[in-house]
């Protein structure tokens, strides 16, 4: 494994022989253990991960980074600015960019308070690591 300091993110890269994963995820979320535990999920899987643990450090990730960003999972809480503005933000760098929400709130309570209309694109918390897996493979298989 190998990290690359990349302004306020990290990237991590790891590859396992039994996944032939070539997408770079960009992992938004305050809490570093949901991070690491992501992290570790997507590592395994043969992801190329970024990392940002606030909403201004994902924008600057976005606008630093030369290679594609192919996916952006981000926990999604309103009232930290990890919500739809971000979102909206992240989307004027990078508009063709995917984005996997999650939350301990059920989609519908997210909605009810002003969230966007999810889709296919949100996971509630707790997740098991097969469930991420299989999300963010469909989100980047569509």
């Amino acid at each position: 494994m190998s990290g690359l300091q990349i302004g306020l993110s990290l990237v991590v890269r790891r590859r396992t022989p039994e996944y032939a994963c070539n997408e770079t995820v960009l992992v938004v979320d305050a809490d570093r253990e949901a991070r690491d535990a992501v992290q570790g999920t997507l590592l395994t899987s043969g992801y190329h991960l970024l990392r940002s643990s606030t909403a201004s450090e994902a924008v600057q990730t976005c606008r630093q980074w030369k290679g594609e960003i192919d996916l952006i999972l981000m926990n999604f809480v309103p009232e930290s600015g990890t919500g739809t503005e971000l979102v909206r933000r992240l989307h004027a760098i990078r508009p063709l960019v995917r984005v996997l929400y999650f939350s301990s709130c059920t989609a519908r309570v997210l909605k009810e308070a002003g969230g966007p209309e999810f889709g296919d694109g949100f996971i509630q918390k707790p997740f098991l690591p097969d469930a991420l897996l299989r999300k963010v493979r469909r989100l980047l298989d569509a």
